[in-house]
């Protein structure tokens, strides 16, 4: 798998079509769900091997721009924020998390100027558009969490805050140091592990950032002596958890092997996802997307779960779909080498 992802940054950028199957078209037999499938209107597809080097050589070219590696007129800013953000494929998603997380004060501001003079009479701000301002207006302030790690969030005039949650950049990672390996987006995150007993055979690993009014965590697992029917997998899942947690969205999809999965090194590759508000906090909104896969040799299963939450004070909240739905894009960037 490395070989892949080393293969992709040598890809060319070019613009490529969203033409593989969407797990939504596949049969309800394969599906563990309500009727009501999508409520937020997920993009749900899985990249081809081209899409994927294209998200990768964007993030390079974005953050190239961003460190004054490369200087671009204003006639190529405005390409980026009006033709490359609010587009139904992957690349498109990243370029808005990217932007929304810029650092580059001058670069904020040009974006700023651009939007502005591109208003028409009587026309709005996109929400987007709305949340890229607040960012360039925002204080950043140092804090420290309860873990000792500093942070900085922006606070745009003491009303909405962005706790600068990064989902853009990322790296490859192999959470249990063997073939299981997953891309994680770069955090400063407090992080813990707990290795199973000899009755549960499992390891599992969090990841948790930000808080206060928007949070991001990852869950990594890995259970062993788990057989290849319906209910062992389920049970594995802990889908009654999930269904507890989402009781009208929570649904999973089988995927084929197709596309950026054709070489995943699994027999199995699930992914799953439910939205909606928190249990113990109903004003704060959730989302969580999932992904499962199978070695059937080994009788093992593997899962990364990436978890996001809001609540209406955050400067994102209005576009949060957009942002879960990168996260969603993540469950399909794993494999088993």
């Amino acid at each position: 798998m490395k070989k892949l992802f080393s293969l992709f940054i040598f890809l060319s950028l070019f613009l490529v079509g969203c033409a593989s199957k969407a797990p939504q078209d596949k049969q309800s037999s394969e599906q563990n769900g309500p009727d009501i499938l999508n409520p937020r209107d997920f993009v749900l597809y899985t990249p081809s091997y081209e899409e994927v080097g294209m998200h990768i050589n964007t993030l390079n070219y974005l953050k190239s721009i961003e460190n004054v590696e490369i200087q671009i007129s204003d006639d190529e800013l405005s390409e980026i924020l009006f033709h490359w953000v609010g587009n139904d494929d992957m690349t498109s998603m990243l370029t808005e998390a990217f932007l929304l997380g810029c650092e580059n004060r001058i670069l904020l501001t040009r974006m700023f100027n651009l939007i502005t003079a591109s208003l028409k009479e009587g026309m709005e701000m996109t929400p987007f558009q709305e949340a890229l301002c607040r960012r360039a207006f925002a204080e950043p302030v140092e804090e420290t969490n309860s873990n000792g790690i500093k942070t900085v969030r922006y606070i745009f005039a003491n009303t909405t805050y962005d706790e600068n949650i990064n989902l853009a950049d990322f790296v490859e990672y192999h959470p249990f140091d063997d073939e299981f390996g997953i891309c994680i987006p770069l955090n400063d995150y407090a992080i813990a592990s707990f290795d199973g007993d000899s009755e549960e055979n499992k390891k599992d690993k969090f990841f948790v950032y930000g808080g206060g009014t928007n949070s991001f965590s990852i869950h990594i697992k890995e259970l062993e002596n788990v057989d290849s029917d319906k209910n062992s997998i389920k049970k594995a899942i802990n889908n009654e958890y999930y269904e507890t947690k989402y009781p009208d969205t929570w649904v999973i999809y089988n995927l084929d092997l197709e596309g950026c999965l054709s070489k995943s090194g699994v027999d199995m590759y699930l992914i799953a996802y439910g939205v909606g508000p928190e249990l113990a906090v109903p004003e704060i909104d959730c989302c969580t997307f999932a992904a499962f896969l199978y070695r059937e040799k080994e009788k093992k299963l593997y899962s990364v779960e990436y978890t996001m939450n809001y609540s209406k004070i955050n400067s994102n909240y209005e576009i949060r779909d957009r942002l879960y739905n990168l996260m969603g894009f993540y469950t399909q960037l794993s494999w088993c080498d």
